[in-house]
C-alpha cells in the first residue's frame, strides 16, 4: 500500500510539466554556481557559502510541493476512498513521505556528485573538505527542504482556500536565509527586541548568507546547527501526528505525538547549552563586534603584583574543546625574586571562567576581574620556592581565537592559558582592535592531553600515548579545522585545504622570509636566532590594514594571516612579498620581545618607515607602500582636525610633521641603518618618544 501510494504520487508529478521545469532550473542554477566559483572566480569554499539563494528558493518550492502532495487526492477524488480503507490514511502519508524524501535525496546526491567532480577537475585534492561540503548540503539543503515540505503539508492539512498561500509566504520569509530584513521590520512594527538573535533561531540556512567562507574554521557545521534542525523536525512530526489524531480521533496518534514531543526535550536541552558558534552579523557576540565592544570599555588597570619575580617552569594541560573550552591546567611556578609573595596575578581571557584554583588538595581564594585572575596564597611563596597551582576553567573563547568541536585557533600569544604577564588580551587603538603579545619569553615545559577536532597541529611533539609534549620559549599554538599539512624544504606548512594551489611558490617565499629575518635582526642588532620549522597560513577576521596583525613569530614558528575575504591562490605568496616586510618587522622585534606600547602610532611609524627603507634598499618595494599610506593618513587626520575641531590637536599635527620629515629623509637617502638601529635600541629600552625622534631626524 505504501509503495502504491509512492508510485501514484510519482506518476502525478511526473506528468506535471511545471514541476519538471522547476527541477531542471534548480539543477541548472546549482551547476552554474559551482562552475563560477571553481572555474571562473576560483574559491572552492564560496561554492556553498554563496548558496543561500538555493536554500531560499528550495524552501518555498518544498513548501509548495508539500501543499500539492496533501491536496493531490482532492483533485483526483481519492481522499474519501483512502480514509475508508484500514490504515489507508497512514499508508498514504508514509508513501507521500517516501516520495518527498526520495526527491530531496536525489537532488542532494546529484548536487554532491557534481560538486565533487568539479572540485576534482579544478585541481583540489581529495581531503576532509569534500566531506564537509557533503555535510553542508545535507544540513542546509536537504534538512531545510524537508522542514519546508512538512510545514507546507501541515498548512494544507488545516487551511483551505487561497489564504493558505498568505501563510506560506509569511512563514517562508520567517525561516529562509534572507529573513533578517523581514525580522527587523517585524521588530520595529511590534517593538520586538533581539530580532537578530530571533532571525538566527528561525533561519534554516546559515546564520548570515552574506558571510564569507572561513578557510580555517570551515563551513558552519557545529553541533548546535544539527540540534536546531533536530528540534525543528521532531516538533513538526509531533504536530503531524497530533493533526492526524485530531482528524481521526484515534488515541494512538496522540500517543505517538506525545512520544515525539518527549524525544524533543533532549534536543532542546542540548541546544541551550553554552557553546561557541561563530556569528558574523551584528549580534552582541559576533566576530566583528564582541571583542571590540568589550575592550572599548575596558579600563581595568593591572597591578604589578608579580613583576618579573614569578616565572613559569611548566604547564600540564588537559583540554577539551567540545562546543567550548574546558581546561584543567597545572602551572609550575618559581619565585626568583628576593621577597615572599602572598598574592599572584595572572592574565586569562575573561570569558574563560575560573571554577577553582587549588594548591595540592587545598582550594585557594581568587578573584577574576576582566582578563585578570588574582590568587591568594595563605602561606606565600618564598624566594626560590617552586610550587604548582591548578586552574579549572570553562567558557567561550574569543570569536577571533575560537575553539570548539569543529575548529581550534589558539595561537601562542593569546592568553588561553594563565600567564604571568599582566595585561588585557587586546586593546583598542584608533577604533581598531589590536591583539597584544602576551607570550612567554623563557623556556617552558608543556604537556598536553587534548580532546577536540583532529588532526591537531602544534609546535609540540606527539607522544605514542596520544599526548603532546615539548619545551618551547614562546608558548604553544594549537590549530585544527579545515587545514592540511605539507613539508617543503624541512619546513612544516599548515595551510587551508582550499588554498593548496599557493604551495607551489613556497620555496621562493620561504627564501624571502629567511633572508628578511636574517637581515632585519642583523641591522637592528637583535641577538635572537630564529629557526623557523613551522609556518601557519591562517585566515583571520582582523583588519589587516594594520600590518602589525599580519605576522606573528616565535623562535621556531611563523603565523601568517590573511583576511577571510581574500582567497590564497597561485601567485598570492609572490604578491604578498612587499607587504610581508611590514608584518615581519614588528613580528621579530618588539612583538617577539613582548613589549606593549601605549602609543601604537609611534611604534607603527618605526615599523612602517624601517620596512619601507628595507624594501627600497633590497629592491623589494613595488608600487605599493604602506609607509606612504601611513604618512598621508596622518596628514589627513591632522588637516581634518585643524579644519573641523574647535581646539586644535597640536600633538597630532606634531606627529604628522615628524612622519613627513622621516619620509623625506628616507627618500633623499639621508637615513641609514645606523639610524634605525639606534632608534630601535631606544624603542626597546622604553626611552623613545616623539621629541627624541624629531631631534634624531634633524641630526
Amino acid at each position: 500500500m505504501i509503495w502504491d501510494s509512492f508510485k501514484m504520487i510519482w506518476k502525478i508529478f511526473y506528468r506535471n510539466k511545471f514541476f519538471l521545469l522547476v527541477l531542471v532550473l534548480a539543477f541548472l542554477y546549482v551547476e552554474t554556481l559551482f562552475y563560477h566559483y571553481l572555474f571562473l572566480d576560483y574559491d572552492p569554499g564560496e561554492t556553498l557559502a554563496r548558496s543561500s539563494f538555493v536554500v531560499q528558493g528550495g524552501i518555498i518550492v518544498s513548501m509548495m510541493l508539500g501543499v500539492q502532495i496533501i491536496r493531490v487526492e482532492e483533485k483526483v477524488k481519492l481522499d474519501e476512498l483512502l480514509s475508508s480503507i484500514q490504515l489507508g490514511t497512514l499508508n498514504k502519508l508514509l508513501g507521500k513521505a517516501l516520495f518527498f524524501l526520495s526527491l530531496i535525496l536525489v537532488f542532494s546526491l546529484i548536487s554532491i556528485f557534481s560538486l565533487f567532480l568539479m572540485l576534482y577537475i579544478s585541481g583540489l585534492s581529495i581531503s576532509s573538505f569534500y566531506l564537509s561540503a557533503a555535510l553542508y548540503i545535507l544540513l542546509y539543503w536537504s534538512l531545510s527542504f524537508l522542514i519546508g515540505g512538512i510545514i507546507g503539508s501541515l498548512f494544507a492539512f488545516w487551511i483551505k482556500g487561497k489564504l493558505l498561500y498568505v501563510f506560506i509566504i509569511l512563514v517562508w520569509l520567517l525561516i529562509s536565509p534572507l529573513n533578517t530584513p523581514f525580522m527587523i521590520q517585524l521588530g520595529l512594527l511590534f517593538n520586538i527586541e533581539n530580532t537578530l538573535e530571533l532571525s538566527n533561531l528561525f533561519n534554516l540556512g546559515q546564520a548570515n548568507p552574506y558571510e564569507p567562507y572561513h578557510a580555517l574554521y570551515g563551513y558552519s557545521l557545529e553541533v548546535a546547527q544539527w540540534l536546531k534542525k533536530g528540534l525543528w523536525i521532531t516538533f513538526l512530526f509531533a504536530l503531524i501526528f497530533l493533526s492526524i489524531g485530531l482528524k481521526t480521533r484515534r488515541i494512538h496518534n496522540f500517543m505517538v505525538a506525545l512520544v515525539i514531543f518527549l524525544v524533543s526535550i533532549p534536543f532542546s536541552y542540548a541546544f541551550n547549552q553554552e557553546d561557541q558558534v561563530l556569528a558574523f552579523d551584528r549580534e552582541a557576540d559576533a566576530v566583528f563586534e564582541y571583542d571590540f565592544n568589550y575592550y572599548q570599555d575596558y579600563h581595568d588597570l593591572f597591578s604589578e603584583e608579580n613583576g618579573d619575580d614569578i616565572i613559569i617552569l611548566g604547564y600540564d594541560i588537559v583540554l577539551n574543546t567540545n562546543r567550548k573550552i574546558t581546561a584543567s591546567v597545572d602551572v609550575n611556578l618559581q619565585n626568583i625574586g628576593e621577597t615572599e609573595k602572598d598574592m599572584l596575578t595572572f592574565s586569562l581571557y575573561h570569558n574563560l571562567k575560573v571554577n577553582e584554583v587549588s594548591y595540592g588538595d587545598n582550594s585557594l581564594n581568587y578573584e577574576q576581574k576582566g582578563d585578570l585572575v588574582s590568587v591568594n596564597l595563605p602561606s606565600g611563596i618564598r624566594p626560590q620556592e617552586v610550587l604548582t597551582l591548578s586552574f579549572d576553567y570553562v567558557g567561550i573563547s574569543s570569536p577571533s581565537f575560537f575553539a570548539n568541536e569543529q575548529a581550534v585557533n589558539l595561537p601562542f600569544y593569546f592568553p588561553w592559558l594563565p600567564t604571568t604577564k599582566q595585561s588585557p588580551a587586546m586593546k583598542i587603538y584608533d577604533s581598531e582592535i589590536f591583539w597584544l603579545p602576551l607570550h612567554p619569553n623563557a623556556e617552558i615545559e608543556y604537556s598536553l592531553s587534548y580532546t577536540g577536532p583532529e588532526p591537531l597541529y602544534t609546535n609540540l611533539n606527539k607522544m605514542p600515548n596520544g599526548t603532546w609534549k615539548g619545551k618551547t620559549k614562546n608558548g604553544i599554538t594549537l590549530i585544527a579545522g579545515s587545514v592540511g599539512k605539507e613539508i617543503i624544504a624541512d619546513v612544516e606548512i599548515i595551510y587551508p585545504l582550499t588554498s593548496e594551489s599557493m604551495l607551489g611558490e613556497f620555496d621562493q617565499f620561504n627564501s624571502v622570509i629567511s633572508t628578511s629575518i636574517t637581515e632585519i635582526t642583523r641591522i637592528l642588532d637583535i641577538k635572537e636566532t630564529f629557526n623557523i620549522k613551522q609556518v601557519i597560513f591562517r585566515p583571520t577576521f582582523s583588519d589587516l590594514n594594520i600590518p602589525e596583525q599580519f605576522v606573528w613569530a616565535s623562535e621556531d614558528q611563523l603565523i601568517i594571516s590573511s583576511n577571510i575575504y581574500f582567497q590564497n591562490n597561485e601567485g598570492s605568496l609572490e604578491e604578498s612579498n612587499p607587504y610581508l616586510t611590514y608584518g615581519l618587522v614588528p613580528a621579530v622585534t618588539w612583538k617577539y620581545e613582548g613589549v606593549i606600547f601605549e602609543d601604537l602610532t609611534y611604534v607603527q611609524l618605526f615599523d612602517a618607515s624601517f620596512s619601507y627603507w628595507y624594501n627600497e634598499n633590497k629592491g623589494i618595494e613595488t608600487t605599493y607602500s604602506f609607509f606612504e599610506f601611513f604618512v598621508d593618513d596622518l596628514k589627513r587626520q591632522a588637516d581634518f582636525n585643524q579644519q573641523n575641531s574647535e581646539k586644535e590637536d597640536t600633538e597630532l599635527v606634531f606627529k604628522a610633521k615628524i612622519a613627513e620629515k622621516l619620509y623625506r629623509g628616507i627618500k633623499n637617502g639621508k637615513i641609514d641603518e645606523l639610524f634605525f638601529r639606534e632608534w630601535y635600541s631606544e624603542l626597546r629600552s622604553g626611552n623613545a618618544d616623539w621629541e627624541s625622534l624629531k631631534q634624531r631626524i634633524e641630526l
